[in-house]
């Protein structure tokens, strides 16, 4: 299937529920005050937007950062799948925020009087199968194996919230949807449907839900359809590999329909994180699938 080279470069990318969510200013108050619970002074107004969004299918871009006032800037990633190169991502977001912040404020690094910056804060949700996992990850440990040297870098997990408030509220959304995605993946309608039930009986996002509900239901139903689409194509990749009775044969079908179907979720917005998510790979092999010069 031949995907347009021009629209892929050009397309900005898709936002998921949660970028929906929280770049909307109550909900990304809420956020805050979740985070920063003794701060209740700031308001929805000094809550700047500065989420970085792709221009190009091969730029670096996350799923949420904002800046209050000239105090802090917080960055978050929402993940399904445990991750811990997280810490590597969230690094390659500073570098570019901190850019931009200095070019917005004139600031030149190389002026001898000492830059102050604002304190920056690194978020990750963890929407996953509820299990035990680390409050914190940091570049030492993850990627320096253990041992300290002159580059120190920390993320902070979050996985449920506390009971009532608006991660505890987004987490149990995205569980949610992915157990009736699992429940009736064969009946689409109906998994939306009990998403949609299930979590206004829980008191989960119900006021979200009701307001956005067509954009919402947009998104998880392409979500669902590329599920779909991706559990077919195992199928009949694990079907040619026992006809053909070759490993080498096998690993040319999983290449071929992998890069097809990763081309096919460029084209409709969806950033890598979630490409590499649906598609079983590491967030490499989807930027170097979007970055080459073959369409499929």
């Amino acid at each position: 299937m031949k995907v347009d080279n021009e629209a892929i470069v050009k397309r900005t990318a898709k936002d998921s529920v949660f970028s929906l969510l929280f770049t909307e200013p109550k909900y990304m108050l809420e956020l805050y005050q979740c985070l920063y619970p003794t701060d209740r002074e700031t308001t929805e107004t000094e809550l700047k937007n500065v989420t970085i969004k792709n221009a190009l299918v091969n730029a670096f871009y996350n799923d949420l950062a904002f800046i209050v006032g000239d105090r802090l800037v917080v960055f978050m990633e929402a993940q399904s799948t445990w991750t811990e190169n997280i810490v590597l991502r969230e690094a390659l977001y500073f570098g570019t925020t901190l850019k931009r912040y200095l070019n917005d404020r004139n600031l030149d690094p190389a002026r001898k009087k000492a830059i102050i910056l604002p304190r920056f804060h690194f978020y990750m949700l963890y929407t996953g199968p509820e299990s035990e996992r680390p409050s914190e990850l940091s570049m030492t440990d993850q990627h320096f194996e253990g041992e300290a040297c002159d580059v120190e870098f920390k993320v902070h997990v979050l996985q449920n919230g506390r009971e009532g408030d608006i991660i505890y509220q987004y987490a149990g959304f995205a569980r949610v949807f992915d157990e009736q995605m699992k429940l009736h993946k064969d009946n689409k309608n109906l998994a939306l449907a009990e998403t949609f039930r299930i979590c206004c009986e829980r008191g989960l996002l119900v006021n979200f839900l009701n307001e956005r509900k067509d954009e919402v239901m947009e998104l998880l139903d392409e979500r669902f359809e590329l599920e779909l689409a991706l559990n077919s194509m195992r199928a009949e990749e694990r079907e040619e590999g026992r006809e053909e009775g070759r490993e080498e044969g096998r690993e040319e079908g999983v290449k071929f329909k992998t890069i097809e179907t990763v081309k096919n979720m460029l084209a409709r917005g969806y950033d890598y994180g979630e490409i590499a998510d649906i598609a079983n790979i590491n967030r490499q092999q989807v930027e170097e699938i979007a970055s080459s010069n073959v369409f499929v």
